[in-house]
């Protein structure tokens, strides 16, 4: 971790892409990196929502790898949720079909309450 942190003190791109178009961070995930090394990764700036050239991000190369640590991670530093590889599949499509039912809470859209519908209710109302 000290020879990434120095090398990224010393002005090296944490967004520099391989031949797979895959980020360090990318890269971090698939390669099992240590969780701090991960952390240390985002809070330095590596965009959480980077995609390769197969559409794949971050989080649904978490998913893929079996990650649910990094999953979590990953939500928490606000990756979205919503978009699709080349193959239409979302990170929730990926945690369903291998069947990885602890990510499933992490990867759903959150309910909104009925406080909050009525809330935005009121608001579009006002505006029309």
């Amino acid at each position: 971790m000290e020879t990434m942190l120095l090398a990224l003190d010393e002005g090296a791109d944490i967004e520099t892409k391989d031949n797979e178009e895959w980020t360090p961070l990318m890269r971090g995930v698939v390669l099992e990196s240590s969780f701090p090394i991960l952390q240390k990764l985002l809070e330095r700036g590596a965009l959480v929502n980077a995609v390769d050239r197969r559409g794949q991000t971050c989080l649904m190369q978490a998913v893929l790898s079996g990650r649910e640590d990094v999953v979590k991670l990953l939500v928490e530093s606000e990756a979205d949720l919503t978009p699709s590889n080349v193959y239409n599949n979302t990170a929730l499509d990926m945690a369903r079909a291998r069947e990885f039912k602890d990510m499933l809470p992490h990867l759903s859209p959150k309910p909104v309450s009925l406080k909050e519908m009525k809330k935005w209710k009121k608001i579009i109302k006002e505006k029309m």
